[in-house]
């Protein structure tokens, strides 16, 4: 995925692939899509990390029970946007973020 932007845990990345958590590694295919996206790398991905601090899943869970703007994908797209990410079409008609 030379170009793309990826999103990698970094308790985890140390490890071979092979060792690294179900979703460690992800490379969103559109802007729009990012925020779920990434809510379900964080569902999925941090409950099996056995790299990631207790401490850190605790603060994650308490963002999450606390967080109002939670769903609001105008935010994620428009900071995308703002840090100068954009959508593009990959080889074979693969999307990506770049």
């Amino acid at each position: 995925f030379k170009g793309r932007v990826g999103i990698r845990c970094v308790h985890c990345k140390h490890l071979p692939r092979d060792q690294q958590g179900t979703g460690a590694v992800f490379y969103p295919r559109n802007i729009r899509g990012l925020y779920r996206n990434v809510c379900t790398w964080q569902r999925v991905h941090f409950k099996l990390c056995t790299c990631m601090p207790e401490s850190a899943k605790q603060k994650y869970k308490m963002y999450k029970e606390n967080d109002k703007t939670r769903g609001r994908t105008s935010y994620w797209e428009s900071s995308a946007l703002a840090l100068g990410l954009r959508d593009c079409q990959g080889v074979n008609g693969r999307g990506g973020i770049k």
